[in-house]
């Protein structure tokens, strides 16, 4: 975009082009195991955090992120199929 701008005189230097990008962090995020939700879910539990051991449990079985988990309705569960519809997110 910078170098279209140079070219159409909006501006006079593309001064990206001395830019040294960052370098990239090789490490990779590591989900916890199932024994490790269930610790955590049972800490909740026993600290009578249950909206947090639901919201945790809900995040680890489904994989949602916070923003679809947060943008849950009653309508996006269907009890009688035992399914939960993730369509929206919030931003």
């Amino acid at each position: 975009m910078l170098a279209q701008a140079v070219k159409w005189d909006w501006v006079k230097k593309n001064v990206t082009e001395k830019a040294t990008p960052p370098s990239l962090d090789d490490r990779q995020a590591a989900a916890p195991t199932s024994e490790q939700v269930l610790v955590i879910v049972k800490y909740f539990r026993e600290t009578e955090r249950y909206t947090y051991a639901t919201d945790y449990l809900l995040a680890a079985v489904t994989g949602a992120r916070r923003s679809e988990l947060c943008a849950l309705r009653w309508s996006d569960v269907d009890f009688a199929a035992k399914e939960i519809r993730i369509e929206r997110t919030l931003v």
